[in-house]
């Protein structure tokens, strides 16, 4: 009898960066605590005032870890060219107290979008990541199968219970939700979106498909 050396390939997977449990101080914390927020209409929490949160100076140890999960996301992982620059656009804070949640979406005008919590707990609502209708990587959606198991080749969809210093790194076309939170905590984090500026295909042949962006 041969050996069983059969394996599976994730190929064209959407490459989703976690890194848990990151370190950050308690001032900046207390710092968020204490921003203006406003309230956003159906139960999804509140958002800060200011939309470019990460350019505060007060923030500057959140923008630090921030930017090298950027560069350990597009440089270690997706080994793009240094001839490419990513740079943080907005970003804000949420606040979500006990009932609210955050419905399904996906960042527009956006490259790479990404989340880091900085309180929450085990009720605070888990996040969940949703294959868009037109990614088929395996079956097209329209086929609706039965499976006796669940896995990262066969979902359509996957959870994740974050805990304070987990980062979530992701394409801005990917939709995403978090429940509703059961915590009598608050919970924060951070949400951010990412873009691209430098020479665009300057190492193809030919010059045709080369973009510019400065």
């Amino acid at each position: 009898m041969t050996k069983d050396a059969h394996s599976i390939v994730p190929l064209f997977a959407v490459p989703l960066y976690v890194n848990e449990g990151i370190k950050f101080s308690n001032k900046s914390l207390n710092y968020i605590k204490k921003l203006d927020y406003k309230v956003i209409s159906g139960s999804n929490g509140k958002i800060s005032l200011d939309n470019y949160i990460l350019n505060d100076s007060n923030l500057i140890d959140l923008k630090n870890i921030v930017e090298t999960e950027i560069e350990n996301y597009v440089r270690q992982e997706m080994r793009i060219s240094d001839n490419i620059n990513f740079y943080l656009c907005n970003s804000w804070v949420m606040k979500h107290t006990k009932g609210h949640r955050a419905p399904e979406h996906f960042h527009g005008n956006s490259i790479i979008s990404g989340i880091m919590y900085l309180q929450c707990d085990d009720k605070s609502g888990d996040l969940t990541f949703s294959k868009p209708g037109t990614h088929t990587n395996f079956i097209h959606p329209c086929f609706v199968l039965d499976y006796d198991d669940w896995n990262i080749n066969n979902s359509l969809s996957w959870t994740f219970r974050p805990r304070p210093g987990d980062i979530f790194l992701f394409p801005s076309f990917l939709y995403h939700r978090v429940a509703e939170s059961l915590s009598d905590n608050e919970r924060y984090c951070i949400a951010f979106n990412i873009f691209i500026k430098g020479d665009l295909g300057i190492k193809e042949r030919e010059k045709i498909t080369a973009l510019y962006l400065k």
